[in-house]
């Protein structure tokens, strides 16, 4: 498949995702800015896409007599909210930390203020709109109990018993702060439990390191599970955010020191070679991360990632209106659908997706837990009237 020429716009947007500058860099960017350019389309892809502060930063410094004054200031602005938000959600974090520990609770924060101060090194340069907190599965119970005790509401408020089901089924659950609206996902897996790329329980915590954020040392998952979890989590997004891809890239520009030997080895097996390596090769050829060679050319025997991989890089630079995923598009027409190597984990995608039900099922036919498999035979009701535009959105 041939590779579409970006646009101007496209360009510069992918010369600013990253963190530092080269000479080269600068004048491409300064030969960019020379022409015309879409800057409403520009600025709604930076927002779409998760780099406002990056652009900010790099036309203010490169750019600041070539680009229009309104588009510097909108993009000043815009970064010093995300600034704003990003102290109060590290105050939030250092608290709720001290709560856990206090209760004797594992947690081990990581995305949002933890990337941006280990990989980004700097709290204003990578956006996040909450508080990403692990803790482990025995223990999901106690987090909960003691989120909603300091006033976070559940999105979905179940009852015991459902919650129970839900500990057991699921990976994660939203919060968010009755008052303050601070939203905190709680997560007692990385990933959705029983795929064949899913990381057990025990391996996030065999593997951390100490950061200090907002004055404490905080502990987080070392560089090597990290760079594997962003890999999957952009891939479970179809890599549809432009963020994702530079936090993979400074996460490698940031740790030179990286065992490739560990990452190697845990995405070796068929089921999570091929998403780890496009994650890998994406962040190469986007944003310049320096990848080893002999770990981008073990992907040479996998004939269908370089048509993954082209199809994945046109997402993360879309400029303009970016238009909602189809129905089709966020299931079996997905890249992450698609690019899945195992059978079985096509099957447990298309379960989860169609018939594993959700608080919503539970929420739209309360019963009792010990019915629960009823709801199997209303998920795939509740999904056909929604997409038939019958039920209104939560």
């Amino acid at each position: 498949m041939d590779r579409a020429e970006p646009t101007r716009e496209q360009q510069l947007l992918l010369l600013c995702a990253r963190v530092q500058l080269g000479t080269a860099h600068r004048d491409r960017i300064r030969d960019l800015l020379a022409l015309e350019l879409g800057w409403d389309g520009l600025t709604q892809a930076a927002r779409h896409h998760g780099v406002v502060p990056l652009l900010a930063r790099h036309l203010h410094e490169v750019g600041l007599d070539r680009c229009p004054r309104h588009v510097l200031d909108d993009l000043q602005l815009e970064s010093r909210r995300v600034l704003e938000k990003s102290f109060r959600l590290v105050a939030e974090l250092g608290e709720l930390l001290e709560l856990l520990r206090s209760l004797g609770i594992p947690a081990v924060p990581f995305k949002g203020p933890v990337a941006a101060i280990a990989y980004y090194g700097d709290l204003g340069l990578r956006t996040f709109n909450d508080l990403d907190l692990l803790v482990p599965e025995v223990s999901a119970r106690e987090a909960w109990r003691l989120l909603v005790e300091r006033g976070y509401e559940p999105q979905f408020p179940l009852e015991p018993g459902w919650r129970e089901v839900h500990l057991r089924t699921g990976f994660e659950h939203l919060f968010r702060h009755r008052e303050s609206g601070l939203p905190v996902d709680l997560h007692w897996h990385l990933m959705p439990p029983g795929y064949s790329f899913t990381p057990s329980s025990e391996e996030p915590w065999s593997r951390r390191e100490t950061i200090r954020v907002g004055g404490r040392e905080v502990e987080t998952l070392a560089p090597e599970p990290m760079l594997l979890f962003l890999c999957l989590h952009g891939a479970k997004h179809d890599w549809s955010s432009l963020e994702w891809v530079c936090d993979v890239a400074e996460l490698i520009r940031a740790r030179p020191a990286l065992d490739w030997d560990v990452v190697l080895d845990w995405s070796s097996s068929p089921g999570r070679r091929r998403l780890v390596d496009l994650g890998l090769h994406l962040a190469h050829r986007l944003l310049g991360a320096s990848v080893p060679l002999h770990v981008l050319d073990r992907s040479g025997s996998d004939g269908e990632l370089p048509a993954f991989l082209d199809e994945a890089a046109r997402n993360p630079t879309a400029v303009g209106d970016v238009p909602a995923p189809t129905a089709w598009k966020r299931t079996v027409g997905s890249l992450f659908f698609r690019a899945m190597e195992h059978p079985r984990d096509r099957l447990r995608f298309l379960h989860d997706t169609f018939l594993l039900p959700t608080p919503l099922e539970w929420e739209m036919l309360p019963l009792p837990p010990s019915l629960a498999p009823v709801h199997y035979a209303l998920r795939p009701v509740r999904l056909a009237l929604k997409h038939a535009g019958l039920l209104g959105r939560r």
